[in-house]
């Protein structure tokens, strides 16, 4: 019944059960941390610097390879999508762009990251869906509840404003009906290769969030006991959403 199952799964549900585990074993402690980035700006500002340098990486291998029969179908879509100019736009309002609008370097954990990210697609072009996907989706679906509390702290975030984009729920359907569409091309082999790019997303944006928080230094107990229950309370939810 599983196997029979697992046969009528379109490409995007092969995709998020293939992640399942990884998803699952998410640590709860890093998904806190990230709340704590509303209230330092030196976690914001190292957190947008570093996922401005994964958005770049992936939208550079997305346009160099837009002809690659896997992406040419979504290309239109991630087009929409791109988030690294309105990361830009985040990191000059930070004040942390050089004299020539160039952004700060990427930590060691960015870096590496960006870098398997274009080895990846050097050798396979479509194991760019499974970077894109769940890093685009996660701001869909958790972008209006980061979007608040942001604010609610004065920190910056156009990252999360798609104003080209008016019915978010219409074009999500859209993009996975795409997606799906896409998935039937792939052979078997290339298939695994995008899931298991997709399972190092959660394990790599953890390493930036631990990364950048380690930076900031200790955090006041008050504070992880008010952190550590809002994300019990709803994060965990937003997260899930991925």
């Amino acid at each position: 019944e599983k196997f029979l199952g697992l046969l009528t799964m379109t490409f995007v549900e092969e995709m998020k059960q293939s992640s399942k585990t990884a998803h699952s074993m998410s640590d709860r402690l890093v998904n806190s941390k990230m709340v704590l980035a509303f209230t330092s700006s030196a976690v914001w500002s190292r957190l947008v610097i570093d996922f401005y340098h994964v958005y770049a990486t992936i939208e550079k291998g997305i346009r160099d390879h837009a002809e690659a029969p896997s992406l040419t179908p979504l290309y239109e879509f991630h087009s929409r999508m791109e988030r690294a100019p309105t990361f830009l736009q985040d990191l000059a309002t930070l004040k942390v762009l050089d004299p020539e609008g160039k952004p700060p370097a990427a930590s060691e954990p960015a870096a590496q990251y960006c870098e398997f990210i274009k080895q990846q697609y050097t050798t396979q072009p479509a194991t760019l869906i499974g970077f894109a996907y769940p890093m685009y989706i996660a701001i869909f679906a958790g972008g209006q509840m980061i979007k608040k509390m942001a604010k609610k702290h004065s920190a910056c975030c156009s990252f999360l404003d798609f104003p080209n984009i008016p019915n978010r729920q219409e074009f999500r359907k859209q993009y996975v009906a795409a997606l799906n569409e896409t998935g039937e091309t792939l052979s078997p082999n290339v298939k695994q290769e995008v899931f298991s790019c997709k399972q190092q997303v959660f394990a790599n944006n953890n390493k930036i969030i631990l990364n950048a928080c380690g930076e900031a230094g200790g955090i006041p107990t008050w504070l992880w006991l008010a952190l550590l229950g809002i994300v019990l309370a709803g994060g965990a939810l937003w997260f899930q959403r991925r």
